[in-house]
């Protein structure tokens, strides 16, 4: 589980952000929301891309590395519309600090931004690796396949399709209900 303070830490070095005007953060020239969110994650190690261009590794932990790549990607839409819902409490109002070629926020909003915006986002990232998620038709959420004779968790979501008689198990945050 990732935790608040290890993503503080992480981000108070100096390669993510600078110090501008004594209370405002700002990314490196070029370094956008979805290039700041990526990097973030190859350094909290929640995948691996020396792994997904190994040639010589199994089939199983490739396909675990692209469904957690694919997480990311998912994990990177549900920030962005969270970094936007919060924007006006952790950017600066002038039109100036806001260009599409980097990001700033307040220095003293940091922590907000970090539980706000990217804890929940990379802790289902760090959760979503095991399965393949995809998702259905005329469903919401991500949903996997479930397969083989285990016990489906009490409180989870699940659907069958009707044509190829497959069951699915709705993706949830709490832990119990993906293993």
């Amino acid at each position: 589980m990732i935790v608040t303070i290890k993503v503080l830490r992480l981000l108070s070095k100096s390669k993510y952000f600078t110090l501008k005007n004594d209370k405002l953060l700002i990314t490196p020239n070029g370094v956008n929301f979805s290039i700041f969110y990526q990097l973030l994650c190859q350094d909290l190690n929640l995948y691996s891309t020396r792994a997904l261009q190994n040639r010589k590794l199994d089939k199983t932990t490739r396909d675990y590395e692209r469904n957690k790549l694919t997480a990311v990607h998912v994990g990177l839409d549900m920030a962005k519309d969270l970094f936007k819902k919060y924007e006006k409490r952790l950017c600066p109002e002038p039109e100036e600090y806001r260009t599409n070629t980097n990001m700033c926020i307040y220095e003293k909003q940091l922590r907000m931004f970090v539980e706000l915006v990217l804890h929940e986002s990379l802790n289902i990232i760090e959760q979503k690796g095991i399965y393949r998620w995809q998702t259905l038709p005329h469903k919401k959420g991500l949903w996997r396949e479930f397969t083989g004779n285990k016990l489906i968790p009490m409180d989870a979501e699940t659907t069958i399709d009707n044509i190829t008689q497959k069951t699915y198990i709705k993706f949830s945050p709490i832990p119990n209900i993906i293993v």
